[in-house]
């Protein structure tokens, strides 16, 4: 356990890599769990312990600020999320708030004399996981969750994000809000999930679009049958149904492929689930995303026709429901002019690309001007265990980080 400021980066990252670590070699830090409350008081401890101050607010979500030389100017915002899905791995968002923090201990190492105060966010729940809510820490922030939602939103077990955080000794009947006037810009670093860095051999990409997600649920109601008596022809198959559509998704990706649109299928279930028994119900989670408006309503009608056509041809009872939308997000140019031109000076291979993944940056973004650096992924694995991002490529990103937050913060 580290315990002075002299550890290193590598030692920080080895530390809250054991908190949710499981026997497999996984870990599980599920929005609002004891396991992302524990890396979260961590990480506040060793603020502390450096002379930052820290706060949590009642989304859950942690502030940790390095005070300017003038507190009243806006802060320059740096963050990520320490939560994880099932079974996950160490960099997905560790990564992203570990090096803020880096950035913050080097800044202060080196005495540099920062007019604006510099604050760390750890966003709780971003990942979807547990409630099906994506970024939930900060999207409370910025409206897009009330206490409502809260209430709604509810994990395999019951429980609600509103109880946990009530569990977790939060009060969401007083949510935070953003003030946007209270910050000049806001950086977020990530691991790019992707392959396209490592296969070009680059150690850093600037994000300019983030797509973002269109879902639905898609309910198929067939009739239960024994699966040796009832002949093929007489059949009312929901999962046979729910195959053809589950196919009609990835044809309906596939068209727009070329506008960097993706369509999947992430969740089926079935019951009543045994070997014996036609399937009389199925249902089926659908993810549809991308970086153009237009492509991706394409997409969702198309995958809402055929999958009518389909339940109507199988003599299928069918119930389409719209989950959410939201909005591709562009993100400020400044600020990706200013980290181009370090990568340039540091002479830090780069490449201007797309996130592919939604991020809590996209929803910052169009409330303070805002920017997304990605380090390479090995192989492009990702929510898996066996994500793994060379510390060379994580070293030069906190690098580019610290120095865009210098510029930002002079």
């Amino acid at each position: 356990m580290v315990k002075d400021a002299e550890y290193s980066f590598e030692q920080l990252f080895e530390d809250f890599s054991k908190i949710g670590l499981e026997r497999d070699g996984g870990i599980t830090r599920l929005a609002y769990t004891r396991e992302e409350e524990q890396a979260k008081l961590l990480l506040k401890k060793l603020s502390e312990d450096l002379g930052f101050t820290a706060r949590k607010d009642n989304a859950g979500n942690l502030w940790i600020r390095k005070e300017g030389l003038d507190p009243d100017l806006p802060a320059v915002l740096v963050g990520s999320h320490l939560d994880t899905v099932p079974q996950g791995g160490a960099y997905d968002g560790a990564v992203g708030v570990l090096a803020g923090f880096e950035c913050m201990r080097q800044l202060d190492r080196e005495g540099f004399p920062n007019r604006h105060s510099i604050e760390l966010v750890v966003f709780a729940g971003e990942e979807s996981s547990r409630f099906n809510i994506a970024t939930a820490g900060s999207k409370i922030l910025v409206g897009k969750l009330d206490v409502e939602a809260l209430k709604a939103a509810k994990d395999n077990k019951g429980i609600s994000v509103y109880r946990a955080l009530k569990q977790l000794g939060y009060d969401p009947d007083d949510l935070p809000g953003f003030a946007a006037e209270d910050y000049k810009a806001f950086l977020e670093l990530h691991v790019e999930q992707n392959v396209i860095l490592e296969r070009e051999k680059l150690q850093i990409g600037i994000v300019e679009r983030i797509a973002a997600p269109t879902r639905a649920r898609i309910e198929l109601h067939g009739v239960e049958a024994h699966s040796g008596a009832c002949p093929m022809g007489e059949r009312h198959d929901a999962l046979a149904a729910a195959a053809e559509i589950i196919l009609a998704v990835e044809k309906a990706g596939y068209k727009e492929k070329d506008h960097h649109t993706v369509a999947t299928v992430g969740r089926c279930t079935v019951r009543p689930g045994v070997m014996n028994v036609v399937p009389g119900y199925t249902e089926l989670l659908v993810d549809v995303r991308g970086v153009e408006k237009e492509s991706i309503l394409r997409a969702y009608e198309e995958i809402r026709s055929s999958a009518s056509s389909i339940a109507e041809k199988r003599g299928i009872g069918l119930i389409f429901e719209h989950l959410s939308s939201e909005n591709p997000v562009e993100l400020d140019p400044e600020i990706i002019n200013i980290i181009e031109s370090i990568c340039k000076e540091k002479e830090v291979p780069y490449k201007r690309m797309n996130s592919g993944a939604g991020h809590d940056c996209m929803n910052l973004a169009p409330l303070v001007p805002t920017g997304l650096i990605f380090v390479p992924s090995k192989g492009g694995i990702s929510h898996n265990k066996n994500e793994f991002t060379d510390f060379g490529d994580i070293h030069a990103g906190i690098e580019v980080l610290k120095e865009a937050v210098k510029v930002l913060s002079a």
